[in-house]
């Protein structure tokens, strides 16, 4: 919990600095706060709740993944100026699942080359 808290704040920090030079300061501590919460808080969630639900982490990640793709483009619309921090968190959740189904598929290939030794 501790990690998680670390890296929210400096996510809010390096976004509040960001925003600072686009918005009053009052402003981008609320703006900060809400992108902060929107890319890294409820993608935790969301993970947290597929693997609650029976899913594999990939699967998670997955859900993780569309929210911060939808978030790029809702804050492309809206013209928000780090619209780009959604669009990488959204990629980089696309290649840790691709990765993770990579390194499960393997495990699983592996433990059917297992069970034919056996026999």
């Amino acid at each position: 919990m501790r990690f998680q808290a670390s890296i929210f704040i400096l996510l809010f920090v390096g976004y509040f600095l960001y925003l600072k030079g686009f918005y009053s300061s009052k402003n981008a501590f609320l703006i900060a706060t809400v992108t902060a919460i929107l890319i890294y808080l409820i993608p935790i969630v969301l993970v947290k709740f597929v693997e609650n639900r029976g899913h594999t982490l990939a699967s998670g990640l997955l859900v993780a993944t569309i929210w911060e793709f939808s978030m790029a483009a809702l804050a492309r619309v809206l013209t928000f100026p780090a619209w780009e921090s959604f669009l990488l968190a959204g990629i980089g959740g696309a290649l840790t699942t691709a990765f993770l189904a990579f390194v499960r598929q393997g495990k699983e290939k592996r433990n059917e080359n297992a069970m034919e030794v056996q026999t």
